[in-house]
Parts: structure tokens; sequence; C-alpha cells
């Protein structure tokens, strides 16, 4: 009876309740962010559009149709219990992103400094050792961590503070929060190893050591922009990193035609991505394969699309929700 009604639960949670009125994490997370950039004209575009701050790679302002956010422009995630209400730092980011991106839209100074104060807001957040933490449990994440995901959708806010201020601060939040992106998950960073091709990787839950594809993927997009927009060496070095790793992991991450979340050692059952979240990562390889323009990213990227059919989908939904009665 138990597991029924944690079946029953979950099915909610990824179908019908992703459109309730409840707030919920769903309703933020599953707000699809397209990629902007998908070929070289659109890359032109956003190079060309760097003044005073360029567009995102993916429009974020669909994130702005949230409804729990502070005064100050920080969403709230509704987690329930026991996590409660609080503030996660990638979702903070993206919607921050959001702001930057209407902001910029409007031209309007009350929306420029409704992105500004929010960044600020994330700003005051930060650790002296670059970390934007997360303050609350998560899984075996204990309060205070801290992820490589977030660590660079943050480099993004604080490149577009930078470039709308000219102010120092947020291009030195944004080099600190690379600064750990070299030091080994055992000392403190999060830098794992990928063991089937022993090759580096940034890791999104660094306690965990949970192998997630999104999370090491979305790594790159603040890393390029950091390299492209300051010059920054560092960064330059660590995308390239990123980029001949995910080279070897991606194809790693499809289990019986379809994209999988994760590579935990030692979990024998593949755990598939929603639709939803299958959607996002081919958004994620539409900017990598133009950005970082590798025949194997374009290669992955078709295979990828190709997989994404009615039937693909319906599948992915069931065996989504069967992992998470069974695992979790």
């Amino acid at each position: 009876m138990r597991a029924l009604r944690r079946f029953a639960k979950i099915a909610y949670a990824y179908t019908l309740g992703r459109n309730s009125a409840q707030p919920s994490t769903a309703d933020f997370w599953y707000r699809q962010a397209y990629a902007r950039v998908t070929d070289e004209a659109s890359l032109a575009r956003y190079r060309a559009g760097g003044s005073p701050w360029p567009e995102y790679f993916f429009d974020q302002t669909v994130k702005l149709g949230y409804r729990m956010v502070r005064e100050d422009g920080v969403p709230i995630l509704c987690y329930g219990p026991p996590i409660g209400d609080q503030v996660n730092p990638e979702a903070a980011f993206q919607y921050i992103l959001g702001l930057a991106d209407h902001a910029r839209s409007t031209a309007a100074e009350a929306d420029r400094a409704k992105f500004l104060a929010a960044t600020d807001a994330m700003l005051a957040t930060q650790t002296p050792e670059g970390g934007y933490p997360y303050h609350f449990d998560y899984f075996d994440c204990k309060s205070g961590w801290t992820s490589a995901l977030a660590q660079a959708r943050g480099v993004s806010v604080m490149v577009r503070a930078w470039k709308a201020t000219g102010d120092l601060k947020y291009l030195d939040s944004a080099q600190r929060a690379i600064a750990l992106f070299d030091v080994p998950v055992t000392e403190g960073g999060y830098l794992a190893i990928f063991e089937p091709e022993q090759c580096p990787f940034f890791e999104e839950y660094p306690e965990m050591n949970s192998v997630v594809m999104n999370g090491f993927l979305s790594t790159a997009f603040g890393l390029w922009e950091l390299a492209e927009w300051a010059e920054d060496e560092k960064a330059r070095q660590l995308l390239d990193l990123a980029l001949d790793s995910l080279e070897k992991m991606l194809p790693h991450f499809v289990h019986d035609g379809w994209t999988v979340y994760d590579l935990r050692p030692g979990e024998t059952r593949p755990n598939p991505h929603s639709a939803f979240y299958h959607v996002m990562v081919v958004e994620y390889m539409k900017v990598l394969s133009v950005i970082a323009p590798r025949p194997a990213f374009t290669k992955i990227l078709s295979e990828w699309q190709a997989m994404d059919t009615p039937l693909n989908r319906a599948r992915a939904t069931i065996r989504k929700i069967m992992f998470k009665v069974a695992v979790r």
C-alpha cells in the first residue's frame, strides 16, 4: 500500500501536478527554456548583442511566470517537508537570467534595477571560497553544500551584471565561482572522475558521486561566457577540459533508445530522463554544437532529436515513475 501511494504521488507530480495551482518545485523546473543560439547566424547575433549585455543562450524569461518570489527578486522553491521553502541557487540564477533578458528587451531602468537587486542578493551569499551555498540538506549533500551547476549558472549572471555596470565586484564573483573547479571533490572542489572513460568532469552533487549529465553539460555555458566576454584563461582551460570529457561521456548517457539522467556508480537500474528533461538536454546540445562545433556533438544532437517520439515519451514517463518508486 505504501508503494502504491508513492507511485500515485510521483505519477501526479510528473503529470497533472506540473500544472497545479499549488506552488511546487515542478512549477519552476518544468518551464522549458528553449535555445536561442542554434546556428552560426544566431551565434553572430548573440555576440553582436553584447552591449549592454548579451541575451542568454536559452530563453529564461519563461521562468518569470513563477509566483513564489521574494521582494529582492530571488525565487523560493516549495519542496514540502522536511526541506520546506528554500532558495535554490541554481533556480535563483535561472530566474535572474530571465530578469536580465527582460531588462535588456525593455531597456527600462526599473527592470534593470530588479535584475541587479536580485544579482546583489545572490552575490551577498557567496562564500570566501567562491561558493553559492545551498542552505538545506539534499540527500547526502548537507546544508552549506555547493554545486558546479549552480556555480556555472551564477557565472553567467555575474558576467551580465559586470557588463551592465562595469563594477569589478561582479567579475570577481564570476572568477571566484570557478576557483574550485580544478580541485578534487575529495578536497572540497567539483572535479571528479568518470570511471568508464577515466576522464575528469565537474560534479553537480559533490557529496553524492552522482554523475548527473545535464549538470555537467550546463557548466560549459558559464565557462564559455566567462572565457568569451572576460577573456578569462582559467575558464578557457576548464572549458577545454569539459568539452573533451563531454565527447567521451555523453554517448554513455543513453539506455534503450532514450537519454538518462545520471550514471551513479553501483546503481544497476537506469534512471531515464522524463520527457521534459530529454527536451532540455536536446536544447543544451543545440547550443553546445554551435559554440563548440565538434562532429561528435553534432552527431549526438541528431541522435537525441530522433529519439523524441510519442511512444518513447510515454515509455520514458512510465520508466521514470517506476525508477523513482523503486530507488527513492
